[in-house]
C-alpha cells in the first residue's frame, strides 16, 4: 500500500505545474554567470520563472520541495555515475562525497521552500543547480585521467 501511494505521489510531483514556463528567463547578458575557472565580480540574480498568478507560482515551489525532500537522494547516484565518466581515477572518493553534499543541499532548499509555503517558487536555484537532481547530467561529456 505504501509503494503506491508513493507512487502516486511521484507521479503528481513529476507533472509540470499548469501554466508554468518550463525554461527560465535568461539573464540580461546570458555570458553574465562565472564560468568554470573564471571569477565573475559582478553578482547576478538566479534565473526567474514566468508564472500567470502568485498560486501557480506557490504551486510549483511546493512541487519543487517536496521533490527535493523526497528525492533528492538520486544526487548520490548521479554523482557517482557522473564522477566514475568524468575522473575514473578519484570517483569512489569524489563520487559519494558530492552525491551526499549536493543530497544535504537539496534537503536545506526543499525544507526553505516548504517552509515559505511556495512562495520562492518564482525562482531557479542557481544557474549551477538545476530545481530537480534529475535535470544535472548523469554522464560526463569528458573524462579526465589524471
Amino acid at each position: 500500500m505504501k509503494m503506491i501511494c508513493l507512487a502516486a505521489v511521484l507521479a503528481l510531483l513529476l507533472q509540470p505545474a499548469a501554466g508554468a514556463a518550463q525554461t527560465a528567463a535568461e539573464p540580461e547578458d546570458a555570458f553574465a554567470y562565472a564560468r568554470p575557472g573564471e571569477v565573475n565580480d559582478e553578482f547576478v540574480a538566479p534565473p526567474r520563472y514566468e508564472f500567470d498568478s502568485q498560486g501557480e507560482a506557490m504551486g510549483f515551489g511546493l512541487q519543487r520541495a517536496c521533490a527535493n525532500l523526497f528525492a533528492g537522494w538520486l544526487e548520490i547516484p548521479r554523482n557517482m555515475s557522473y564522477e566514475v565518466t568524468a575522473r575514473p581515477l578519484v570517483s569512489p572518493i569524489t563520487g559519494p562525497l558530492l552525491g551526499a553534499s549536493l543530497t544535504a543541499v537539496r534537503a536545506l532548499l526543499g525544507a526553505g521552500d516548504l517552509l515559505s509555503l511556495g512562495y520562492t517558487g518564482n525562482y531557479a536555484y542557481a544557474a549551477d543547480l538545476p530545481d530537480y537532481a534529475w535535470e544535472s547530467p548523469w554522464i560526463s561529456e569528458t573524462t579526465d585521467m589524471e
